[in-house]
């Protein structure tokens, strides 16, 4: 549920995120665990850190820092 939330934000800001479901791809799997992740979700950017679990505050953060003119 926190994967569509945080999904659902984004694109209402105008960002189209790539998913990618770690069930069904082991290599991404394995990078969640190696940024130290113990679940889901994680959001990564080129803008800011990635952000590990289900934190709003940390993804309007990233909105705010998100390129307009890549949004």
């Amino acid at each position: 549920m926190g994967c569509k939330l945080i999904i659902g934000k984004l694109r209402k800001a105008g960002i189209d995120p790539a998913i990618i479901d770690i069930t069904k791809d082991e290599g991404a799997e394995a990078f969640v665990k190696e940024l130290g992740a113990l679940g889901v979700p994680v959001v990564t950017s080129s803008v800011m850190d990635p952000i590990l679990g289900f934190k709003l505050d940390a993804v309007d953060e990233l909105i705010s820092l998100y390129p307009k003119s890549a949004a």
